[in-house]
């Protein structure tokens, strides 16, 4: 029900800012609901268990995929200053017979919410431009193990963390037009807060079929770098991860 409520509200948000850019001659907005052929690899820790490598190809998290919400938006003034907006949830679930007939139930949750402002520089009249982009990204992330031994002395456990953190970032993106219906843009971002490190690049081409709609090809990767508590104790998180993968989307243009 809470997620439901969190996808209701961003609905409604992007509404609004749909309806804001409609009302004025003077907001170009754009939204974009993506799928990413998403690879996560890197390492992870809980509790008073120690560092485990994070290797999930595209195929498994398909496999356990329970829920997934993917959508990008920006609505940017002529005067250059425009606002970004992007959401990302994959939730996971899966379960495994363990040694000795035994059980394992696993369930991994990954948001990251970034808004950021934009300032666009124009580089040429035929659109080629250059976008400073600069703001904050949130990770709302939650790790579930529940094991259920054989028939035995030892009852069933659950190890569960739902960690949070923000981060600022600044980042930046280069477009060029290389024809009347493709063109070409590079991104990158480097941020720290919270977390030791985070950073993002995106390569990718779109292709216009009218002034609203596009096709957007791309590959995309975002690194994050993130420890709290104390090793080997209660409380201990690290997530030092690479979620990557190959893009589609479809913009929207207002």
């Amino acid at each position: 029900m809470q997620e439901f409520r969190k996808q209701m509200a961003l609905v409604v948000g992007l509404g609004c800012l749909s309806d804001l850019a409609a009302a004025s001659e003077n907001w170009e907005f754009m939204v974009e609901p993506y799928m990413l052929a998403t690879s996560i690899g890197g390492d992870a820790a809980i509790g008073r268990f120690g560092e485990v490598d994070v290797d999930v190809d595209f195929d498994t998290i398909l496999d356990n995929l329970d829920a997934a919400l993917l959508v990008h938006a920006e609505a940017v003034h002529n005067s250059g200053w425009g606002i970004w907006f992007d959401y990302g949830l994959m939730d996971l679930k899966g379960d495994t017979r363990t040694v000795r007939d035994g059980r394992l139930d696993v369930r991994v949750k990954q948001a990251v919410t970034e808004l950021a402002a934009i300032y666009r520089i124009p580089l040429d009249p035929n659109g080629e431009t250059w976008d400073i982009i600069f703001g904050a990204r949130h990770w709302e992330n939650e790790l579930r193990l529940k094991v259920a031994p054989p028939a035995g002395p030892v009852d069933q456990f659950t190890l569960r963390t739902e960690p949070g953190w923000t981060d600022a970032f600044v980042g930046g993106r280069y477009r060029t037009p290389l024809n009347e219906d493709w063109s070409f843009y590079v991104y990158g971002d480097i941020g720290a807060g919270e977390a030791d490190f985070t950073g993002a690049a995106r390569l990718g081409v779109e292709y216009a079929f009218n002034n609203t709609w596009e096709i957007d090809l791309a590959y995309k990767g975002l690194w994050v770098d993130y420890e709290e508590g104390r090793q080997r104790q209660a409380g201990h998180f690290i997530y030092d991860t690479l979620t990557h993968g190959p893009i589609v989307g479809l913009k929207i243009h207002f």
